[in-house]
């Protein structure tokens, strides 16, 4: 092994196993001359404050690879700003050992023997393992070495936004990779943490926790910049996300009730919310056709023929075409998202998330 201006070398052909890497991170590398090298990098900077349970993940990760003789397997998955970078960066600061970061696709028997002569215990990070591995034949690569013999035991790392095109030896194996962690939102705990320590108008923080539901992919540095909006400007969350580039949530499973001053109600289901196109236009449903003929006078039925467009009591669907930022919003909860119209004439717009995230409040 031979240490030049932060860069390891050893000899693959000759089979030179590397006994003593520092402790810190190193890129794996591949030069002009067909060899595989390391290039030190910098130290992972983690937060001054941390937010949720990641140190206490971390540690149950680290004792179970303390206390077994072999190599353990950990893949974090999800969604970014949820927190999976953060969890690899913390088991590896805190293992103390060297970490190999394998940022590129690299493959094939002489890179499997550059990282099985690494002799001493150590962490392998594979960074964004779907794009750099997206073919099954790719990936099988992989799985000899997670299978394969090493002087010293490894803590092999996986960090992807998706398992979807994971290789089905990757899944359900937890002889092979024993963790999985999926990172699909910000999690409750961590979320009551952010508004706990970040939020000064506390009276606030359970609007903010009702947005925060209705977010499409909510992370920690949506949930930071909304907060930092309402503390500057003195207002609330359903305020502040006015200005921010947040979008609603896009998926599920929706519906949308319009409801008049005299208890009409019209009906539509949405597979994607219309917080986030926001517009709730298309043919509504009204199953009893006779009570809504009957519950309007001919003036009324005219003037609501002039709001709602293309009304006709003799049908069950009725053509509703509203933008939604025309409207007022005054509640959101765990449920419900409900809008009234500015008018004050009685009519207001509930939007109703059939399966929502259920946060806990403190």
């Amino acid at each position: 092994m031979i240490l030049q201006k932060d860069e390891l070398f050893f000899n693959v052909s000759d089979v030179e196993t590397m006994d003593k890497i520092p402790v810190g991170n190193w890129l794996v590398m591949f030069n002009e001359l067909n060899r595989y090298y390391l290039k030190k990098m910098e130290p992972f900077e983690i937060p001054t404050k941390i937010y949720g349970n990641f140190e206490a993940l971390a540690n149950r990760y680290l004792k179970t690879f303390r206390k077994y003789d072999k190599n353990l397997g950990i893949t974090l998955t999800g969604l970014k700003g949820t927190g999976k970078s953060l969890t690899a960066k913390m088991v590896i600061n805190k293992s103390k050992l060297p970490c190999i970061i394998v940022d590129d696709k690299y493959k094939g028997s002489e890179f499997n023997k550059f990282i099985t002569g690494i002799k001493e215990k150590c962490v392998i990070l594979f960074d964004e393992f779907e794009k750099k591995y997206p073919e099954e034949k790719d990936q099988v690569h992989i799985l000899s070495l997670l299978d394969g013999t090493f002087t010293n035991k490894k803590l092999f790392i996986f960090t992807s936004n998706t398992t979807s095109n994971y290789n089905n030896f990757l899944l359900n194996r937890p002889s092979r990779i024993h963790y999985l962690k999926q990172y699909d939102r910000i999690e409750d705990k961590t979320l009551l943490d952010i508004i706990k320590h970040n939020l000064i108008n506390l009276e606030e923080s359970e609007e903010l926790v009702n947005t925060v539901k209705i977010i499409d992919e909510a992370n920690i540095d949506m949930v930071i910049s909304l907060i930092r909006e309402m503390n500057d400007f003195d207002e609330s969350a359903k305020e502040s996300i006015k200005h921010l580039n947040i979008s609603m949530v896009k998926e599920g499973n929706y519906t949308v009730k319009f409801e008049r001053a005299d208890g009409i109600i019209f009906t539509r289901h949405f597979y994607s919310n219309p917080l986030h196109t926001g517009y709730i236009g298309g043919n509504y449903q009204y199953n009893d056709k006779e009570t809504l003929k009957n519950g309007l006078s001919e003036d009324a039925l005219e003037i609501f023929e002039n709001e709602v467009i293309n009304l006709n009591p003799n049908m069950k669907n009725h053509s509703i075409h509203y933008s939604l930022n025309d409207w007022e919003l005054v509640s959101s909860n765990a449920k419900e998202t409900i809008f009234i119209n500015p008018k004050d004439n009685g009519e207001k717009i509930v939007i109703v998330n059939e399966i929502r995230p259920n946060y806990s409040f403190f």
